[in-house]
């Protein structure tokens, strides 16, 4: 049941290559206003939500368990997911933000994939083997999208798997994308 359930949340996760995608493709004119626009929306209904006990009891019935207990009471991994990948496209570099977001989508799931299925080494409560699936993927990714100097590519993925693993009392879905978009950021000002 467990793994099922987790299961199911990584593909909702997965699903958030929207984003990445759709930004790639479609004009800025056109991607950043809707994801600016989605983002509010769900900003919007989030706090609904956490102040309308109805709202919120239809919502935990609407999600079928795929929201996590810490988020009955706090935003959810989505919004976050949404808000740090507005504040990329808004802030960095096209090909850096594309980079950023799918470092957060393919690299944490990767990192749970592995981590659950082939994890023996424990590191702050994740697995050294989760650590090395997210750096490789985001390494991939990073290598992958033009534009990106692999020096820079190489950092940025060795932020986003730091940041997934060490405690850091920040969301993932914030940590992870921001952060390495800000590491990539900074060498590229150098």
């Amino acid at each position: 049941m467990v793994d099922q359930l987790e299961s199911r949340r990584k593909l909702l996760h997965l699903s958030a290559l929207a984003i990445p995608i759709l930004y790639y493709f479609v004009p800025e004119y056109i991607s950043k206003p809707v994801l600016l626009l989605v983002t509010g929306v769900f900003i919007l209904v989030e706090v609904l939500r956490l102040r309308l006990p109805s709202l919120r009891a239809f919502f935990v019935d609407a999600t079928q368990s795929l929201i996590r207990r810490h988020e009955l009471t706090t935003l959810t991994g989505s919004t976050y997911l949404l808000i740090s990948s507005s504040l990329c496209v808004l802030f960095v570099r096209k090909d850096i933000a594309i980079a950023s977001i799918s470092y957060l989508i393919l690299g944490d799931t990767m990192a749970a994939i592995v981590g659950k299925r082939y994890g023996r080494v424990k590191v702050f409560g994740k697995t050294l083997e989760g650590f090395a699936a997210c750096f490789i993927t985001c390494l991939i990714i990073g290598a992958v999208i033009p534009g990106i100097d692999f020096g820079i590519a190489l950092v940025g993925a060795l932020v986003a798997s730091l940041v997934e693993i060490l405690p850091i009392p920040i969301d993932d879905n914030v940590r992870i994308p921001l952060m390495s978009a800000a590491a990539m950021w900074s060498l590229e000002l150098f």
